[in-house]
């Protein structure tokens, strides 16, 4: 529904039966529907929202990998990490010890 919208928003203009009055309205619509479907994700959900909001900012700025499920699946596959309910943990000390070292020497660099 919201692409067919902001397809409309963008051609129709050209097409001549698209005014600026209708325009404006269908984009305070659609702002409105997705401000309000945030609030609704805070209010009910809010531990849900905040992981993907993070998972999505982390990935832009290059932290993790864009397929994150795929990249643990194939480490917990190569028994690097291994699944405790919801979180996977390093299934060795010494690996946690060795990428908190790194993460601290990288963070550190001029």
């Amino acid at each position: 529904m919201a692409a067919a919208l902001w397809l409309a928003l963008l051609l129709a203009p050209g097409l001549g039966w698209l005014t600026e009055e209708l325009a404006f309205q269908l984009l305070t619509v659609m702002i409105g529907a997705v401000m309000g479907l945030y609030v609704a994700a805070l209010c009910c959900r809010l531990d849900l929202v905040l992981d993907t909001l993070t998972t999505l900012c982390l990935t832009c700025m290059g932290c993790l990998p864009w397929r994150l499920t795929r990249f643990l699946r194939y480490a917990t596959r190569r028994d690097l990490l291994r699944i405790e309910g919801r979180d996977y943990r390093f299934r060795h000390q010494l690996f946690a010890e060795h990428f908190t070292d790194q993460d601290l020497a990288m963070s550190l660099e001029p």
